[in-house]
This record gives structure tokens, C-alpha cells and sequence, in this order.
């Protein structure tokens, strides 16, 4: 590899690194929405357990 090649793959890992970042965050919120709409699925399967719980009683 000669210097030029190393200077162009440095380049191009510059350039990829915002894009990188913002898939990163993108992951990132992506998860957070995930988890709280589990969240909310959990705790709505909770009260249904509970209501059918309390009918069967």
C-alpha cells in the first residue's frame, strides 16, 4: 500500500464517520422506542392479569 492509497482510505473512513454516528443515534432512539412501548405492553398485560384474576376469584 502506498502512501496515496492510505490517504484515500483515511479520507473515505472521515467522510463515513458522521453518517456513522447518526446510525448509531438513529439505533439508539430506535431502541429507547422499543423499550418504552414493551414497557407499556407489560404493564398493560399486568393489568389484565390482574383484572382476569380478580374476576376468577
Amino acid at each position: 500500500m502506498n502512501k496515496s492509497e492510505i490517504e484515500k482510505i483515511s479520507d473515505n473512513i472521515k467522510k463515513a464517520q458522521p453518517k456513522l454516528g447518526f446510525s448509531i443515534g438513529q439505533i439508539s432512539k430506535n431502541m429507547d422506542q422499543a423499550f418504552s412501548q414493551l414497557t407499556v405492553t407489560a404493564n398493560q398485560l399486568s393489568k389484565n392479569i390482574q383484572a382476569a384474576l380478580s374476576h376468577s376469584l
